[in-house]
């Protein structure tokens, strides 16, 4: 049995880019594409569209508090 690991907000990001962009491979649609374009990651390190990273915290802790109940 594989040990479980976990990941940090930003790993888990990363892992969701990763998911999304080969489900668009598989499909390419305009759509995927922006959602994709928002989501890359900039030189410095943050996301092209910071509303976006801040929705996705807003997904984590929303996540973590069901988890919590």
């Amino acid at each position: 049995m594989q040990e479980e690991k976990f990941m940090n907000q930003s790993e888990a990001f990363l892992a969701m880019y990763d998911f999304l962009e080969k489900y668009w491979k598989r499909g390419a649609s305009e759509e995927f594409a922006i959602l994709l374009g928002s989501m890359s990651l900039q030189p410095d390190g943050k996301c092209a569209d910071p509303a976006l990273w801040n929705d996705w915290i807003e997904s984590v802790q929303s996540v973590i508090k069901k988890e919590g109940n």
